[in-house]
C-alpha cells in the first residue's frame, strides 16, 4: 500500500523508506541522516520521500511555502513527535502558534540590536577573557572544547545575570543539557516509527530520568537567583521575568523550558559554528593567509576588535558565511505538518497529515544550488562575486531559519563568531594537529552535532603585534 496507493506514492524515493521508516529510523540511531539525505536528494531530486509519510526539500521556495506566515494562510502545524518531560513547554518546543508568539514577544526584547549593544561591555570581558585564557594554554588545545567554555560562559552571563564561570573552570554545566537532548531525538525518533514508544516514556516520572532531572534541577537554581534579583543589569530574562504569572506574561514551568532551551541552543550551536570556521580556515591555505591578513592590517590593538569594528571586514564575513553553508550549525530538518486540506508546496499539491521540511545539510550542497558544492569557497560571497559562481542560490541558506520561528539570536552569535574569530588569528599563529586533518569525517548528528576535539597547535602570532594580556 505505501509503495503503490499512499497518497505521497507519486513522489520519488527509495523503495525501503516508502514503505517503512526503519531505515529512516536506523539513520537516526547512527548519526548520519544528513549524509543518507543527501545522497537521496543527489539520486531521487530536489524533493524526496524519506519514510511513508515525509518529504524532504531542498528548493529555496520550499523555506517559504513550508515555515513562513502568508496573508490569508493559515500556517503549517510544528508537531513535535515524541514527549519532552516537563510540565510546560519553552520558547523552542511549544507547539500552537499563539503560545509561541506569547513567549517569543516576552523574550525578543533582549535579543535586540539595542540590547546586544548596551551587553557589549559584558561580552567584551568574555571576549577578553577566552583569549588570556588560551595564551596560557599555548601550544596543542582542543579548541572546540575552548569554544564550548567560551559560548557557555556568554550565553549564561547573558540569560541568567552570572556566568558559568566554565572558561575559569574548565568544564561547563550545558553537558546535561546535550545528554538530554540527545536522549530527546532518539526517543522523539523512535515514536514516530513505533508510536507504543510515547507512552511507554510519558509514565516514567521525570525524577527517575536523572540527565533529564539535573538539567531542570540546575535551571531551576539558576532562576531562583536571578528571579530574586529584581533590580539586576538588563539580560535576556528581564522582561519575561517581568511579566512572570501574570495575565498574557509567562509561567514559572514555561521561563524554566525557555531557559533551558536557550542555553542549550545559544552554547552549542555558537561552538560548533566557531569550531567548524577555525577547521576550514586552517584546512584551506590560501583562506587562512587572507583572513589572517585582512585582520591583522586592520587592528593595531587586539583590544580594537570589537562587534562595530569587525563589521567591515568583507573577506572574513565571507568566510563566515561559507561557513554555514559547507557545516551549517543545525544539520535536521524540522518538520512541519500539513493540515488536513493539504498544501502547496514547491508549486505541487502535498497530501493533509505528511511530514514536511527543508534539509539543509542537502540543499546547501546540492549541485544544483551552488557551482562545486563540497568545496570552501569564501569568494562566492564577495561582491564582485566571480562568474563562475553567479548561479548560486544563494538565498537557501537560511542558518537562523525563517518565518516566525526563525532564532532570535542571530545578531548575538554572529557577533560572538565574527570577534573571537577575529581575535584568535590577529593573536595566534595556528595549524591543525596530525590528528584533525580529516576532522569532519568522524561528525554525527543528533538535533545538534557530536564532533571529535579539534586539535590546533597554538602559538604567539609572529609579527609586531602580540598577545595583549
Amino acid at each position: 500500500y505505501n509503495l503503490f496507493w499512499h497518497p505521497l506514492s507519486s513522489y520519488p524515493g527509495h523503495p525501503l523508506s516508502c514503505c517503512s521508516r526503519l531505515s529512516w529510523l536506523w539513520h537516526i540511531y547512527y548519526g548520519d541522516t544528513h549524509l543518507w539525505t543527501e545522497i537521496m536528494h543527489r539520486k531521487y531530486g530536489p524533493v524526496v520521500r524519506i519514510a511513508p509519510n515525509e518529504l524532504s526539500y531542498i528548493e529555496p521556495q520550499a523555506w517559504y511555502d513550508i515555515y513562513s506566515m502568508k496573508p490569508g494562510r493559515i500556517s503549517l502545524s510544528k508537531e513535535l513527535e515524541g514527549h519532552v518531560p516537563m510540565d510546560e513547554e519553552g520558547i523552542f518546543t511549544v507547539q500552537d502558534d499563539i503560545g509561541h508568539a506569547r513567549i517569543r514577544k516576552l523574550i525578543a526584547a533582549g535579543f535586540s540590536n539595542k540590547s546586544l549593544t548596551d551587553q557589549e561591555p559584558r561580552l567584551n570581558r568574555h571576549f577578553d577573557l577566552i583569549i588570556k585564557m588560551l595564551a596560557r594554554s599555548h601550544g596543542k588545545v582542543d579548541i572546540s572544547h575552548w569554544m564550548t567554555l567560551f559560548s557557555s560562559d556568554v550565553i549564561s552571563d547573558l540569560m541568567f545575570g552570572q556566568s558559568f564561570n566554565s572558561l575559569h573552570r574548565g568544564d561547563h554545566h550545558t553537558v546535561l543539557v546535550f545528554d538530554a537532548f540527545f536522549a530527546f531525538v532518539i526517543v522523539a525518533a523512535t515514536h514516530r516509527a513505533v508510536p507504543i514508544v510515547k507512552f511507554l516514556v510519558r509514565a516514567v516520572p521525570p525524577r527517575f530520568l536523572p540527565w533529564f532531572h539535573q538539567a531542570i534541577t540546575a535551571s531551576n537554581e539558576l532562576l531562583d537567583k536571578r528571579i530574586a534579583k529584581a533590580n539586576s543589569e538588563p539580560d535576556f530574562l528581564k522582561t519575561a521575568i517581568s511579566q512572570l504569572n501574570a495575565t498574557n506574561g509567562i509561567s514559572r514551568t514555561e521561563l524554566n523550558a525557555t531557559a533551558i532551551e536557550i542555553l542549550f541552543a545559544g552554547t552549542e550551536t555558537t561552538a560548533t559554528l566557531l569550531t567548524s570556521a577555525v577547521y576550514l580556515i586552517l584546512s584551506n591555505p590560501d583562506v587562512h593567509k587572507r583572513c589572517k591578513s585582512e585582520i591583522r592590517n586592520a587592528f593595531a590593538h587586539s583590544y580594537e576588535i570589537n562587534m562595530s569594528t569587525t563589521l567591515v571586514l568583507p573577506y572574513l564575513a565571507a568566510t563566515i558565511e561559507e561557513t554555514k553553508r559547507l557545516r551549517p550549525p543545525i544539520a535536521i530538518t524540522f518538520p512541519r505538518f500539513t493540515r488536513p486540506d493539504g498544501a502547496i508546496i514547491c508549486g505541487k499539491y502535498v497530501p493533509g497529515k505528511t511530514f514536511v521540511g527543508v534539509q539543509s545539510w542537502s540543499a546547501y550542497r546540492s549541485k544544483d544550488n551552488f557551482t562545486d558544492p563540497h568545496t570552501f569557497i569564501p569568494d562566492r560571497w564577495m561582491a564582485p562575486c566571480p562568474e563562475r559562481y553567479t548561479g548560486d542560490k544563494k538565498g537557501v541558506i537560511k542558518a537562523f531559519g525563517i518565518g516566525p520561528r526563525s532564532c532570535l539570536g542571530r545578531n548575538l552569535a554572529d557577533a560572538e563568531v565574527r570577534v573571537v574569530l577575529c581575535r584568535l588569528f590577529w593573536n595566534f599563529d595556528m595549524s591543525l594537529c596530525e590528528e584533525s586533518l580529516k576532522w569532519d569525517e568522524s561528525m554525527k548528528t543528533y538535533g545538534i552535532w557530536r564532533s571529535p576535539k579539534l586539535w590546533v597547535q597554538l602559538a604567539p602570532a609572529k609579527v609586531e603585534k602580540r598577545v595583549d594580556t
